[in-house]
């Protein structure tokens, strides 16, 4: 199962010299959801998310991707 890799998520967002509140506007999120997803595990970055920030950076898919084992 494939998990989304927070790490590179925030890499974008310094890369774009974003603060939370302005990477929260650009994925299209509140900034306490931004924070929510940040913080705990449970929650997380949908694919629309992975794909803005993918056509932002310009970095491949699978590197916003960590394999999870079983």
């Amino acid at each position: 199962m494939l998990k989304v890799n927070k790490k590179t998520m925030n890499e974008v967002q310094k890369k774009l010299g974003l603060t939370n509140e302005g990477w929260a506007k650009t994925l299209g999120l509140t900034k306490s959801s931004l924070n929510a997803i940040k913080n705990y595990n449970g929650r997380t970055f949908t694919l629309q998310h992975i794909l803005i920030a993918q056509n932002l950076s310009g970095k491949p898919i699978q590197e916003f991707f960590v394999s999870e084992e079983a």
